[in-house]
């Protein structure tokens, strides 16, 4: 019950900032080009108590345009991180979002990433890129089972108007790795797990693809819903999982949990992108400026 109810609140935190609006309130309706790639990721049921845990954030928005520029903003606020470029009608703009609660018991971690990008104008490339990870780290005296419980989600949307001078793309990705050994310092990779789709309106799409090294990574949920549509000029996927990590440790042992999460979203008209165009972009300082920014945070 726990989990169903992780996964239901987990679908609508990454549903809330795409139609909410994001920084420029843009819906995808009114822009020629849109492309937004959204996760989230929530780890709770530590069956140990964390010695100590980090996050960092990363949000990057840019691009170039021959209608005038915008030098960009930047919005650090405690644990999230915001990058936006524009110009009149075309936008980028990457958002994160992360927490550690380890002082409960038992401990939890979330983080949420956002990259969307759209636009109605001439010859413009822009992109947006939105990174989070967790980590924790753990100890057991004694030989036990080390447990912990997940849900993660993505949705990926594409639109153009016009396959022949349009392109844009979509990607996500969240992955787990799990380091164990007897000491803090000398620890090896145990177990990996991840989740990843692709979205672009030129060429094939990957759709979803799931990778997990052991069994140790059990599913009791999982669903992936991939609409690539007979004129490819709307797409979307959306994917969520949810289950549990399981392994015995002997005695003495140390654990490290990595959570790491990918979302990029991009659009260029026309397509290819001209290098004649690029170069007369810069000539002209019609970059639009770019923007990043990485938070790290230790617990």
């Amino acid at each position: 019950m726990k989990l169903q109810q992780k996964l239901t609140k987990g679908l609508f935190l990454l549903a809330a900032p795409i139609f909410a609006g994001s920084t420029f309130n843009v819906t995808p309706t009114l822009a020629a080009t849109f492309a937004s790639s959204s996760s989230t990721a929530n780890l709770f049921n530590f069956s140990q108590t964390p010695l100590s845990g980090s996050l960092s954030v990363d949000a990057d928005a840019q691009g170039m345009s021959l209608d005038g520029f915008d030098p960009g903003s930047m919005v650090d606020d405690g644990d999230s991180v915001s990058s936006n470029a524009g110009s009149g009608s075309i936008f980028a703009s990457a958002d994160v979002s992360a927490a550690l609660i380890f002082d409960d018991d038992p401990a939890e971690a979330f983080n949420s990433t956002l990259s969307i990008v759209g636009g109605d104008s001439r010859e413009y490339i822009f992109s947006a890129q939105s990174d989070a990870e967790v980590v924790g780290n753990f100890f057991l005296d004694t030989a036990s089972l080390f447990s912990f419980e997940f849900v993660v989600s993505s949705l990926l949307d594409t639109e153009i108007d016009n396959p022949l001078s349009e392109t844009v793309s979509a990607s996500a990705n969240i992955s787990f790795a799990i380091f164990g050994g007897t000491s803090q310092s000398n620890q090896t990779l145990l177990d990996t797990f991840s989740l990843s789709a692709f979205l672009q309106s030129q060429g094939p799409d990957v759709g979803t693809t799931l990778q997990q090294s052991s069994n140790n990574f059990n599913l009791t949920e999982f669903e992936a819903i991939e609409d690539f549509g007979d004129s490819q000029l709307e797409e979307s996927i959306t994917f969520f999982a949810g289950g549990s990590y399981q392994r015995n440790f002997d005695a003495n042992s140390y654990i490290t949990v990595v959570e790491v999460k990918n979302n990029k979203a991009a659009a260029a008209v026309p397509e290819p992108f001209e290098p004649s165009i690029v170069l007369s972009l810069l000539l002209t300082g019609g970059a639009i400026g770019m923007r990043s920014k990485l938070k790290s945070q230790k617990v």
